[in-house]
Parts: C-alpha cells; sequence; structure tokens
C-alpha cells in the first residue's frame, strides 16, 4: 500500500503502523493499523439487484441502467490500469531496496507471491506452509511449474473434505497433472516468459472498492494479496464483472457465459476510453494498453468455459 500511495493516485488508506507479533500487545499477532477512509458505499451497491440481502451472494443487476454500468466500470478500469502501468524484473512480493533508508524510493521484488490461494490453502485446507513455492521467481514458467507442484501436494496433503467421490479425486488428480504437464511444457507463457512482470492484486473487486453517496471512488482497500505476477494474470479478464461466479449463478454455466461476454464488451470500451485520454496526456503508454490483450484473453477463456467446464476458468 505504501508504494500505491505514493505511486499512484488510487485512493488507499494510510499506513499508521504495521509489525510483527513482538512488536504488539501482548504478542498477539502481526498488525497494522491504517487511517480510515470515510464512506457512504461500495461498488458493490452500485451494482447488485436490488433486493438481495446482505447476507446473500450478490449479483448484478440484469436491469441496470448502462450509465451507472460504464460509471462503475470506468472507475474500476482507471484503478486496473494504474496498477498495470508499473511493471518489475521479478515475480513475488515487492518492497523497498533499503527498507533501513526513507529516502530511498527504489522497489524490487523481494519474497516470492502472497496469494489468495496460497493463504486459503493455508488456512483453510490444512496445508504445510512449508511446502508452499519459495521465490522470487525470475521467470513466467518456472512460477507456473512452482504452482502446479504446490496443487499436486495440496491434493496430498488435505486429508478432510478434499473430494467428494472417488470419481472426483480421479477429475482432481487429472486435471492437476494436466497442469503440470502443460506448466512444464511452457503452455501457460504467451507474454514475454522472462518479464517485465506487472502488479496484480488477486482480491480487486468492486466490494474493496469504497464510494460516497454518488457512488463516485474514495478509497480502495484490501491489497494484501497484490504482487509482481505473469503478465497473463495482468491480461486476464476480469472476474468479478457480474459480481458472481458461473457455479453460484442462478441460470447456469451458458446463462452467465452470454451475460459475462456483453458485460465484458462494456468494460472492454471503457477501458479503451480510458486509454486514450491516458494515452493523450502522456499519462500512459501504448505498450502498457490493456484492452487488446484482455479482449483476446477474454475470449480464450469464455471459449474454455464453454468447452471444458471446470477446466478453464476465468482468472481470480
Amino acid at each position: 500500500m505504501r508504494f500505491l500511495e505514493f505511486h499512484t493516485s488510487i485512493p488507499v488508506p494510510h499506513i499508521l503502523r504495521y509489525g510483527m507479533a513482538e512488536e504488539s500487545p501482548d504478542e498477539l499477532g502481526p498488525f497494522i493499523i491504517m487511517e480510515y477512509i470515510d464512506h457512504k458505499y461500495d461498488l458493490i451497491d452500485a451494482l447488485n439487484t436490488p433486493g438481495i440481502p446482505d447476507d446473500e451472494r450478490p449479483m448484478l443487476d440484469p436491469q441496470i441502467a448502462e450509465e451507472r454500468l460504464i460509471f462503475a466500470y470506468g472507475q474500476m478500469a482507471g484503478i486496473m490500469l494504474q496498477l498495470s502501468k508499473h511493471t518489475f524484473a521479478e515475480i513475488g512480493c515487492i518492497a523497498r531496496a533499503n527498507e533501513d533508508d526513507d529516502f530511498d524510493d527504489v522497489w524490487v521484488v523481494k519474497h516470492r507471491p502472497l496469494t489468495l490461494n496460497m493463504n486459503e490453502l493455508v488456512q483453510v485446507g490444512n496445508f504445510p506452509p512449508h511446502l508452499l513455492p519459495d521465490g522470487p521467481f525470475p521467470t513466467s514458467s518456472s512460477y507456473y511449474r512452482a504452482l502446479a507442484d504446490m496443487h499436486l501436494a495440496h491434493l496430498v496433503t488435505q486429508r478432510n473434505d478434499a473430494v467428494a467421490s472417488p470419481e472426483d479425486c480421479r477429475a482432481n488428480c487429472i486435471a492437476r497433472f494436466l497442469f503440470r504437464k502443460l506448466a512444464r511444457e511452457g503452455r501457460f507463457c504467451k507474454y514475454h516468459e522472462r518479464g517485465p512482470f506487472k502488479l496484480f492484486c488477486d482480491d480487486f473487486r468492486p466490494a474493496n472498492v469504497l464510494t460516497n453517496a454518488e457512488f463516485q471512488v474514495v478509497g480502495a482497500v484490501d491489497w494484501e494479496y497484490t504482487y509482481a505476477a505473469p503478465l497473463e494474470f495482468a491480461y486476464s479478464a476480469p472476474f468479478w464483472l457480474l459480481l458472481d461466479l458461473p457455479e453460484y449463478w442462478p441460470g447456469g454455466l451458458d446463462d452467465w457465459t452470454n451475460v459475462y461476454e456483453t458485460r465484458l464488451g462494456t468494460l472492454l470500451r471503457v477501458l479503451e476510453e480510458r486509454e486514450k485520454v491516458a494515452i493523450d496526456r502522456g499519462l500512459l503508454s501504448e505498450e502498457h494498453r490493456l484492452s487488446t490483450y484482455m479482449r483476446e484473453a477474454g475470449r480464450v477463456e469464455i471459449s474454455g468455459l464453454t468447452t471444458q467446464p471446470g477446466v478453464v476458468g476465468l482468472s481470480t
């Protein structure tokens, strides 16, 4: 968040203090103290179907006005563009090159990525932390291979609630071995195997974007799963466009896919407009356009969902 605060105009909370367990009262655990961002809503409230209770899964309002959709998507697109402008030489979590020098503003990758999936595996799946991939990673293929090994280790180490039946276990096992085979063959590395790598946040979604009463963005929170990632991540079509995932969509996979394809077109148009304005103002270079790559990625991901449901999915 310190990097985003000083190198972008994304309104992130200012960090007042952070530390490890031994620095907290009674050594309760690692902590971070941030300034509160005054807000009225988050962007879920702008996009959600009216009448859905807060304790139920949100769903994009099928009757949403195009003007509101463009306004909300446009603000999300602006944040995505700012994230993608910053590149790094390796894959992993970033930090100041010299943490002891307050005037040193050089940022580099120092650690392995901390991804949302890794956290869930350890917290919920009883995954041994020492089996998490080491890092940083100098290439996209080395990172994909590490992920493949991690997914196989997860299948072996999670003893309870990992599979529903022998058939389910077999399918999970086959999928993981296929993923590892493709990773070893370099089939996932479509762009710049050796970087540069762009900032990407696993948990960037409307629920974490705070707004005022007019749904203008006043803050963005929950950046803990942000890291320099392979370009395929930054170029992937966002999973949050419909607020819910295909497996929970009331109309089923085909309906979700049709609606998603339409809404992705809206996002891409808004993104292209934002890119043009930023390029005209000298704030963005042609090489940092997301829309061209995201359009292609969206076609591939949607095709994968319809032909191989459960095997190819939208990036999270």
